[in-house]
């Protein structure tokens, strides 16, 4: 089992009734990872919406929640990386001015990672989302519904582990965090 915490800054841009407009946010979260066999681990967490505007105006402190299933589909061997697939869905909701905005993601994910000695594993990850939001009566989406993911974990001592990683284009995030493996 792997317990997590990290925090991460998100900037898409929103079609929403007709309109583009950008939307900014910061997160934290925690999460639990359950290995279910040595290929299929089962993923879920909670946490906040800690700020960000949808065009310039602020968002309120919110709540998200998400759960998925990662499969192992390659071990690594030699140059050979490390190629998982996972599958999540979150829902993410907080206050606009008083109106209700609620956003609904369904994601895929294949991420392959090189260990190197052990202890470092930079990876890639490219992902497809979508699903809608919901705000003032009128539902919308992502304009972009994708992202290039770049990251690099660190294995620590005693089962911890930190990662950072960031998508410069589709929906861009930049995320770190820290992990234990118990």
């Amino acid at each position: 089992m792997r317990l997590g915490l990290s925090g991460g800054v998100l900037a898409t841009d929103l079609a929403i009734d007709d309109k583009h407009l950008p939307l900014t946010g910061q997160s934290v979260s925690a999460s639990v990872s359950v290995p279910l066999s040595d290929r299929l681990t089962l993923i879920g967490g909670a946490g906040a919406l800690i700020g960000g505007h949808l065009g310039d105006v602020a968002l309120d402190p919110g709540a998200i929640a998400f759960a998925g299933v990662s499969y192992r589909a390659l071990a690594p061997a030699g140059a050979v990386p490390l190629v998982s697939v996972a599958g999540t869905l979150a829902v993410a909701h907080a206050r606009i001015a008083g109106d209700g905005f609620t956003s609904t993601d369904l994601k895929l994910a294949v991420t392959a990672a090189w260990p190197i000695a052990g202890r470092v594993a930079p990876y890639l990850s490219a992902a497809v989302f979508g699903g809608p939001i919901f705000y003032r009566g009128n539902i919308g989406g992502d304009r972009y519904h994708y992202q290039a993911i770049a990251g690099v974990s660190l294995a620590l001592p005693g089962g911890f582990d930190l990662f950072v990683e960031g998508s410069p284009i589709g929906a861009r995030v930049l995320s770190g965090g820290v992990g234990l493996t118990l």
